[in-house]
């Protein structure tokens, strides 16, 4: 027995996912660099899944991503970058009405932690 596949709405592909249980969505990765949150809407009919949110997050294409425990979410391209995206500014985007949604992908894409500038000491990288 299969599920019946539904395509909501067409972006570019798809390259990884994570689900955020506390905020009942489903963040996607694209090639395209771009993070997209989806929220489940039984009620619009035969689109089950409506984007809430997405931010330019990476300059190349998104190959993983993962919620902490602290519920920020973050993100890492094939070129080594990893970026962790603050809960406290996620959360400020998904609250804000329609009127505002204009302002959310800003919020977002200009609070990220680019975790190589945290660990760089004197031009030197001391990741493990």
């Amino acid at each position: 027995m299969t599920a019946p596949f539904r395509e909501s709405v067409q972006t570019p592909e798809v390259t990884c996912v994570v689900g955020d249980e506390g905020e009942r969505v489903v963040w996607s990765g694209h090639v395209d660099g771009r993070i997209r949150c989806w929220r489940m809407d039984r009620r619009s009919g035969g689109n089950w899944f409506k984007g809430c949110l997405s931010w330019q997050a990476h300059r190349g294409p998104i190959l993983s991503m993962v919620m902490s425990s602290y519920r920020d979410l973050w993100s890492g391209t094939e070129n080594g970058i990893i970026k962790i995206w603050p809960w406290e500014a996620i959360e400020k985007a998904l609250s804000l009405t329609a009127g505002e949604r204009h302002m959310t992908a800003l919020i977002v894409e200009r609070s990220y932690i680019d975790l190589k500038s945290q660990v760089t000491i004197n031009g030197v990288c001391y990741m493990f």
